[in-house]
């Protein structure tokens, strides 16, 4: 357990167990794995995790739209002929 904190927290089981004078190092999601940002997420208050997981669905939302309508754009253009590259029918 304590070896998996301490590889989750980039510092040594010794760190844990004798903690030095020394500041804990900032902790940067990007070095982390999915689950492990996941795992960070749920350890923060209900009022901060309600807006990281609200600008999710943002965001998920906003990519599915972009998809619906892109798909639907290359169905209109293949069905009605039109030329991508110009504005003329052909």
């Amino acid at each position: 357990m304590l070896n998996k904190l301490a590889g989750l927290f980039g510092v040594s089981v010794d760190d844990i167990l004798n903690p030095g004078k020394e500041l804990p190092k900032e902790m940067t999601v990007e070095d982390k794995t999915t689950m492990e940002q996941l795992w960070l997420i749920q350890q923060l208050d209900d009022d901060d995790k309600h807006v990281i997981f609200k600008m999710i669905d943002t965001m998920l939302t906003k990519k599915k739209f972009k998809d619906f309508f892109q798909k639907k754009r290359c169905i209109i253009i293949k069905t009605k002929g039109y030329d991508t590259n110009s504005s003329y029918r052909r």
